[in-house]
C-alpha cells in the first residue's frame, strides 16, 4: 500500500476533485504500461487486485495478491507512483469515470446527507466540499494540475509504503531504493491543510421527494489530536450512545418510541475538527419528536457515567472492532497508515488493545463532557420540503435554516 497524507482537503481552491483525479490517474498508465488497460493487465498477471481511495486527509493505493509476486507487486505499485504517464486521453477517460461516479452518488440520499453534514461542520469553503470533487471544476483539471498536486501535496515526504506479507523478502528493500532513494536523515512529512475552526452554525434541509426523512445531528468537538486514552473514551461513549447493538439510541428511537427503524452514531475525527454524528430515519411528521428525543438522550448521556454493564459491552464491542480492523493485510496496512498520519509512528499493538480495558466509566463521561460541544450542534435533514417547519421553534436547535433543492 502507498499511503499518502494528502487527500481532498489538499485540493487548491477552484480545483475540487484534483486529489480524486490523482487517485484515478495513479493506475491509468505508468512506466512500460502506458494505459489503464495495460496497468490492469499487469496487475492481473501478478494474481493481484487493486484498489484506491481518496478521503479528506489521506489517500491510499494498494495491490493485494499472492506473496510469491510480492516483489513484482511492490515494483509495479512504486512505478505507478514514480513514473506516471498522465496521458491526456487517459485523463479524459478518468474525468468521464469520475462524472459517472458523481452521478451515481447524486441520487443516494445517505451519501447526500453525509456530504451536507460535512458542509454544515466546515462551511462553504473547500473543506466543506465532497471528497470526490465537484463536477463543474473537473474540466479545468489536466496534466499540469496533477503534476502540481504530485509535487506540492503527494511528494515522498508524505508517503508511507506499507507491506504486509507472511514472509520476508530481502529484495524488497532494493526495489524500494531503486524507486525512492532514501536520504540518511528522513524528513518528516509536512502537516497537511485542515480547518482550524468549524463553519458558522446553521441547519440544512435538502428538499427531495419521498415518504421518509433522513436526519443527522452533528455535535462538534473531538479530534484525533487527542491522546489515545481520550479517543478511546470517546469511542466508548459513541458505542454506548448509538454505536453498538442494544445502544441507548436504538433502544429509544426504535424499541421504546417506535420512531425509527435505523438509528446510529458515528464518531468522525480529523486533525483539528471532528464530530459525533447522530443519524436516523423517520416519518416527516415524527421528525420534531425524534430530534427532541435525541437531544434529551445526549443530555442524559453527558450527565452521568454509563453503567458497569454498558461499559463492559462497549469494551467488548470495541475490542472486537479492534481485531476485525486488523484481520486482513489491507486492514493492517490502513490502520498503520492512519497511525502514521495521526501519531507519526505505529503504536505498540499490545498497549492499544489493553487500553480498552483500562478506561473507567467516569473517564468516559469526563472526556465526553470536555470534548463534545452540543451547544454548537447543527442539524441536517434530507426529505420533503416542509419537513423542517416543526423544528424552527425548537430551543435545542437555534440558528438559521437553509432549504436546498
Amino acid at each position: 500500500m502507498v499511503y499518502l497524507s494528502a487527500g481532498s482537503w489538499s485540493d487548491p481552491v477552484g480545483a475540487s476533485g484534483l486529489a480524486h483525479l490523482y487517485e484515478h490517474a495513479f493506475f491509468a498508465g505508468a512506466g512500460p504500461h502506458p494505459t489503464a488497460g495495460r496497468i490492469a493487465a499487469a496487475v492481473s498477471a501478478l494474481g493481484c487486485t487493486m484498489d484506491a481511495r481518496t478521503a479528506a486527509e489521506y489517500s491510499y493505493f494498494r495491490l493485494s495478491g499472492p506473496d510469491e509476486t510480492l516483489r513484482e507487486a511492490v515494483d509495479l505499485l512504486l512505478t505507478c507512483y514514480t513514473r506516471p504517464g498522465w496521458d491526456p486521453a487517459e485523463l479524459a477517460a478518468q474525468r468521464t469515470a469520475i462524472r459517472n461516479e458523481l452521478r451515481l452518488f447524486a441520487d443516494n440520499r445517505s451519501r447526500r446527507l453525509r456530504q451536507l453534514v460535512t458542509r454544515a461542520l466546515h462551511g462553504d469553503g473547500r473543506f466543506g466540499l465532497p471528497a470526490l470533487g465537484v463536477a463543474e471544476q473537473l474540466d479545468g483539471l489536466d496534466r499540469e494540475s496533477i503534476a502540481g498536486f504530485a509535487a506540492d501535496s503527494a511528494g515522498p515526504g508524505r508517503l508511507t509504503l506499507l507491506v504486509d506479507s507472511p514472509r520476508e523478502d530481502p529484495g524488497i528493500e532494493r526495489t524500494v531504493q531503486r524507486h525512492l532513494p532514501l536520504s540518511a536523515a528522513p524528513v518528516p512529512p509536512p502537516p497537511g491543510p485542515h480547518p482550524r475552526a468549524y463553519g458558522p452554525r446553521g441547519h440544512t434541509v435538502l428538499a427531495v421527494p419521498g415518504r421518509t426523512v433522513l436526519a443527522a445531528l452533528a455535535v462538534p468537538g473531538p479530534s484525533y489530536r487527542l491522546g489515545n486514552r481520550d479517543i478511546y473514551a470517546l469511542r466508548l461513549f459513541h458505542s454506548i450512545v448509538g454505536g453498538m447493538p442494544g445502544s441507548r439510541l436504538g433502544e429509544l428511537l426504535r424499541n421504546r418510541l417506535g420512531l425509527s427503524y435505523q438509528a446510529r452514531t458515528v464518531l468522525e475525527l480529523h486533525a483539528a475538527t471532528g464530530a459525533l454524528l447522530v443519524l436516523f430515519s423517520c416519518l416527516p411528521e415524527d421528525l420534531a419528536k425524534a430530534f427532541d428525543a435525541v437531544h434529551d438522550l445526549l443530555g442524559r448521556a453527558l450527565a452521568e457515567p454509563p453503567s458497569a454493564e454498558e461499559l463492559a459491552r462497549a469494551v467488548a464491542v470495541n475490542r472486537g472492532i479492534h481485531v476485525r480492523d486488523r484481520e486482513t493485510a489491507e486492514g493492517r496496512c490502513l490502520v498503520t497508515g492512519n497511525e502514521v498520519l495521526r501519531r507519526g509512528a505505529p503504536q505498540p499493538e499490545e498497549e492499544l488493545f489493553a487500553l480498552w480495558g483500562d478506561i473507567s466509566a467516569s473517564d468516559v463521561v469526563t472526556v465526553a463532557r470536555r470534548e463534545l460541544r452540543p451547544e454548537l450542534a447543527r442539524a441536517v435533514v434530507v426529505g420533503p420540503q416542509d419537513c423542517h417547519l416543526p423544528l424552527l421553534d425548537r430551543d435545542e436547535l437555534p440558528g438559521p435554516w437553509h432549504v436546498e433543492r
